[in-house]
């Protein structure tokens, strides 16, 4: 780790725009938005460009949210951002105990792992909220950046990206299950990633609980069906389009 000093570089990776509007004024240094969804879509490509690729297809046709140069803009821009900070420099890394940022952590720490002399610290919610810096004021967000958690080096989480992104399923658990003290929020997080997994007798517990909601006929409003899966599995930190994507492959199968 990096020794602080005066003129060390600070940057914010923060996951979301939401986190950006909110983010304390009196906060010193540079923000990155991370503005993915690793947890949802291909996550594979022998290289970041043909990753990239394969993701920008995915929101142009699944969620139909950008067209592959909005994606370039918004969001491959900021992942080079992050491949360009100057080593030596302090890296808070703004990411929610939830599935769906803990993955993104993950790849942020991959494209951090060649960094040298970085100090790294992780800011994360307390247990009032594990899964949403939403709730938080100003004032209480600088708070939780004076309790960061220290990362000893991004290659302690890097090795999490390659497991989820290959598939390698037992190696994911087994390095989450080596991780020192003060990360069972990651051991939490794949936990909910296996179990979200089909096998032969089970869809997996997202559209498991997806179709319980539906069958129980809890609401009949998809605004109040993707809030009920929310509430049932926050662990998951879905947002409306991954849960929308999840509905599509549950009726593909009726």
């Amino acid at each position: 780790m990096g020794t602080k000093n005066k003129s060390q570089n600070c940057i914010h990776i923060l996951n979301g725009d939401a986190l950006l509007e909110q983010f304390p004024r009196d906060l010193k240094g540079a923000s990155i938005v991370f503005r993915e969804c690793l947890v949802d879509g291909p996550v594979t490509g022998n290289s970041l460009k043909e990753l990239y690729q394969k993701r920008s297809a995915f929101f142009a046709q699944t969620y139909q949210v950008c067209t592959p140069i909005e994606y370039e803009e918004r969001i491959v821009s900021e992942f080079n951002k992050v491949q360009k900070i100057p080593n030596g420099s302090e890296i808070n890394l703004w990411f929610e105990d939830d599935l769906f940022c803990q993955v993104n952590c993950w790849f942020v720490c991959y494209l951090l792992r060649d960094r040298k002399d970085c100090d790294l610290y992780l800011v994360r919610p307390n247990n009032q909220s594990p899964y949403a810096f939403s709730v938080y004021t100003e004032t209480e967000l600088t708070e939780l950046y004076l309790q960061r958690q220290v990362l000893p080096a991004p290659t302690l989480l890097a090795p999490l990206w390659q497991a989820y992104a290959t598939g390698a399923v037992k190696q994911l658990t087994l390095l989450s299950q080596q991780l020192p003290n003060g990360y069972s929020h990651v051991r939490e997080a794949v936990s909910a990633h296996l179990s979200r997994i089909p096998t032969e007798n089970r869809l997996g517990k997202p559209i498991e609980v997806l179709k319980k909601i539906i069958e129980n006929k809890e609401t009949e409003s998809t605004e109040l069906l993707y809030q009920e899966f929310q509430k049932q599995l926050p662990i998951y930190g879905f947002g409306d389009l991954q849960i929308k994507h999840l509905l599509i492959k549950f009726l593909s199968q009726q």
